[in-house]
């Protein structure tokens, strides 16, 4: 709790107390583990430091929050509550949003025409056993078992790489899907238009067990099954949004790389709905009306170097920003030190 008590006394001066609410009854939603508190603070006490272990799931924390109002009269309380509940989860699943704008067809095609060539040749030998593949052909499903895992090693060698775009994001982190069939489907490159010549209406009146409807069809169930609730149940709400951005990282990879991270997220922001909100949208169909994008690690560079980090940051996504600007949604783009500033006792305040 020292944490919290901190984050009263410097962050949130008008934060009066928090608390740590007891998982079960209180609890947002009854299908996710609790935030593991306990096991994840010791690495932070004992010497040296180290990062807790990724996340591998979906968790919960709630804190209940008592706070003094910014004004207060006769319609206000001297003290308010607040309920915050935080979810956890990987940030690989994030990536499968997009996912939900494709049909088993374009997907793949997608796939083909993003690859550089330093990406294709992580995916070389996967590459080789499956591009001579007829989607006419009956599937094998020991094949198709081995291939999914083909295709799951180069993209776990992808993000070794530091390649971002990498779809499906299960693939990295299972979770409780490991080893299930609903994972072992994979994008077909020789559906690429350039060289492709068989029709999508032709492929999909296939064989419900050839190879195209087989993968067709695992892509359909895990877009809607595993992909959409995930979405449904985190993202749908959402009316603020904050995206944290590597550009260092991006730009020290190379070209290929930067130009991956910024189709990644332009894909990414493709998946949410921004705009104005009103009364009625706010109910049925929530906008995200306010949007910040921060470029991460600007303490690596000098401070009079932080604007042209923010540059860089708005060159990555300037499609996308140009597109919310006309929307006239609000956005602000900084590195992520600016947000930073000295608390009257000299300790910083986030």
């Amino acid at each position: 709790m020292q944490a919290l008590k901190r984050a009263s006394t410097y962050c949130l001066p008008r934060v009066k107390a928090a608390y740590l609410a007891p998982s079960g009854l209180t609890s947002p939603t009854w299908v996710c583990h609790a935030f593991p508190t306990t096991p994840a603070w010791p690495p932070y006490a004992i010497p040296p430091p180290r990062w807790p272990d990724p996340t591998r799931g979906i968790s919960e924390l709630r804190l209940q929050l008592r706070y003094r109002p910014a004004r207060s009269g006769w319609l206000t309380p001297e003290i308010a509550h607040l309920t915050l509940d935080l979810f956890d989860y990987p940030g690989e699943w994030l990536l499968d949003l997009p996912l939900l704008q494709h049909d088993f067809y374009s997907w793949s095609q997608v796939q083909a025409l993003h690859e550089g060539e330093q990406r294709r040749g992580l995916f070389s030998e996967w590459l080789a056993a499956v591009e001579p593949l007829d989607p006419a052909g009956e599937a094998d499903e020991a094949q198709l078992a081995t291939l999914a895992e083909d295709y799951a090693q180069g993209l776990r060698r992808a993000k070794q790489a530091g390649f971002s775009d990498l779809q499906p994001g299960r693939f990295l982190l299972p979770g409780e899907l490991e080893g299930a069939p609903v994972l072992q489907f994979f994008p077909l490159p020789q559906l690429n238009a350039s060289h492709h010549s068989t029709s999508k209406e032709a492929l999909e009146a296939l064989p419900a067990n050839s190879l195209y409807a087989t993968l067709a069809a695992r892509f359909r169930y895990y877009q809607q099954q595993v992909v959409k609730p995930f979405y449904r149940d985190h993202f749908r709400r959402f009316d603020r949004q904050i995206v944290l951005v590597d550009v260092l990282g991006a730009l020290n990879a190379g070209p290929e790389r930067f130009e991956d991270l910024s189709r990644a997220l332009r894909q990414l922001m493709h998946s949410f709905d921004y705009g104005k909100r009103s009364l009625l949208t706010r109910l049925f169909a929530p906008k995200i009306d306010r949007l910040a994008i921060a470029a991460t690690k600007a303490d690596h560079v000098t401070p009079d170097q932080h604007g042209n980090v923010v540059q860089l940051l708005e060159a990555l996504l300037a499609e996308p920003l140009k597109d919310l600007r006309f929307a006239n949604v609000p956005v602000k783009a900084l590195s992520s030190i600016d947000s930073c500033h000295r608390s009257p006792r000299g300790n910083p305040r986030r």
